[in-house]
């Protein structure tokens, strides 16, 4: 989980993924949430993960990577 999702922090987090990460085990699409939702035994409930990113766009991970801020979009 993030602390915040400034931009910077995501591509702190995207930096640090690229040197542990095969290239292609690099997720294409990002979402930010507040908080991971768990079943009753703890696990990661990915039925509700999924139904959060259907409903939500996901981050504009180029322009994030790219330095624009969001008031120059």
């Amino acid at each position: 989980m993030l602390g915040n999702s400034e931009d910077a922090t995501i591509r702190a987090l995207y930096e640090w993924m690229k040197s542990q990460l095969a290239e292609h085990k690099m997720p294409v699409r990002w979402w930010v949430i507040d908080e991971i939702p768990r079943t009753s035994r703890g696990k990661i409930n990915r039925d509700a993960v999924k139904a959060f990113c259907v409903t939500r766009d996901a981050l504009d991970l180029a322009r994030i990577l790219d330095g624009e801020s969001r008031d120059e979009r």
